[in-house]
């Protein structure tokens, strides 16, 4: 069905009038065309637009990177640290295989001292803001400031600038 110069067709129902994805009117011949497309959902995925996300994260290694916040650029770092040692006290998540003895230490009593191993992990975060070399060598820039987080006296102090 034509109407307006558009090409209409029932939709599942019958209830209303659509485009089809598959024939559309040439505007300047007037003639019907195939569209090529071979279903509706290549036809919405082909006239649907994406934006690109911008990029706020750029890898350099296992534990450093580029990183954005607020518009500003970071090199951050995380890393762990594992550690072990002994203690007296008995941790609260004690196995009774972490418990050693230790041969020449005894406590008051004469008994030889009970240490217990324990073993934790230390984790390490750094951040901070790259200066303008860094910027450049790594080809970044800075987001401009928004003027509406700042106070009127910061906006017209800007202005000035």
């Amino acid at each position: 069905m034509c109407i307006d110069g558009k090409v209409r067709e029932w939709a599942g129902g019958g209830g209303y009038l659509t485009e089809p994805y598959n024939y559309y009117i040439h505007p300047y011949t007037g003639i019907l065309c195939d569209s090529g497309y071979s279903g509706w959902r290549e036809w919405r995925r082909s006239n649907r637009t994406r934006k690109e996300k911008p990029v706020t994260e750029i890898r350099l290694s296992d534990i450093g990177r580029y990183e954005k916040f607020d518009g500003i650029w970071y090199y951050c770092e995380n890393y762990a640290i594992k550690h072990e040692g002994k203690t007296l006290i008995r941790p609260g998540y004690f196995r009774v295989n972490d418990a050693i003895k230790i041969d020449g230490e005894v406590n008051e009593e004469g008994e030889p001292l009970v240490f217990y191993l324990i073993k934790w992990t230390e984790h390490i975060s750094t951040k901070r803001q790259l200066n303008r070399k860094e910027l450049k060598k790594a080809g970044l820039k800075n987001d401009p400031p928004n003027p509406k987080a700042f106070s009127r006296r910061e906006r017209k102090a800007l202005e000035r600038k």
